[in-house]
C-alpha cells in the first residue's frame, strides 16, 4: 500500500448522491481520475440512470471531472469520493481501514455533509460505516429470492441534515448479476 497527498474526489455541494468508494488505485492516481480504465463503471451508471450516455463520448481519464465536476451528464448532482482517498492500492482485500475512517471521512469534506444520499460501494465500506453509524453490515443485508437485497442501511445526521446512507455492491469485478437494476433500485434514481 502506497499513501499519497492528493485525493480524486469530487464531490459538489449539495448534491443529490454521492458514490463513495474504498480508496483509489495506482492507476487512478497516475491518471488523476477513477474509474479510467474501463467502461464497466460507467456503464453501469448509465443503466442505473445516473449518468446520461453522453458520458462515453468523453475520453476515460477526463469522465469523473466531466460527470461529478462540470455536472453535464446527469440530471442529478453526483459526486464521487473514496472513503480512504490518501490509500493506494489495487488489491482492496489489503486494505486495512483505521479506526474512526467513516467518520473522518464526513468529517473531512463539507461537500459530503450536505448530501442527500451516500451510495457506499462495496462491502468494506457499508462495514466501516456501519460500525461508526450503528448502520446495517453488510450481512445483515435481507435476502430476497435467494439474492442479497440492496437498500437503505440507515440515515446519519449532520447540521441538522439528515443523510440517506445505501449499501450497493462494488461496480466492477465482482459476480453480482443484474448491478444496473440493484444500483437503479436503490438509489431510487427513476
Amino acid at each position: 500500500m502506497k499513501n499519497t497527498h492528493e485525493t480524486l474526489d469530487i464531490v459538489p455541494p449539495h448534491a443529490d448522491i454521492v458514490l463513495v468508494g474504498l480508496n483509489p488505485t495506482l492507476e487512478a492516481v497516475t491518471q488523476k481520475a477513477v474509474f479510467c480504465n474501463n467502461n464497466a463503471f460507467w456503464n453501469l451508471l448509465i443503466k442505473a440512470n445516473v449518468l446520461h450516455e453522453s458520458i462515453l463520448k468523453i475520453e476515460k481519464k477526463d469522465r469523473a471531472k466531466a460527470a461529478f465536476e462540470e455536472q453535464k451528464h446527469s440530471t442529478w448532482r453526483v459526486g464521487f469520493a473514496d472513503m480512504l482517498p490518501l490509500v493506494v492500492e489495487t488489491n482492496s482485500n489489503k486494505v486495512v481501514i483505521p479506526c474512526h475512517a467513516a467518520r473522518d471521512f464526513i468529517e473531512n469534506n463539507e461537500n459530503i455533509k450536505t448530501a442527500k444520499k451516500l451510495v457506499l460501494m462495496g462491502q468494506k465500506v457499508v462495514d466501516a460505516f456501519a460500525k461508526e453509524f450503528q448502520l446495517k453490515k453488510w450481512n445483515q443485508l435481507s435476502i430476497e429470492n435467494g439474492l442479497k437485497k440492496f437498500d437503505t442501511i440507515g440515515s446519519i445526521e449532520i447540521n441538522g441534515q439528515t443523510i440517506e446512507i445505501i449499501a450497493v455492491p462494488f461496480p466492477v469485478n465482482n459476480s453480482i448479476k443484474d448491478k444496473p437494476s440493484i444500483y437503479k433500485n436503490a438509489i431510487g434514481l427513476n
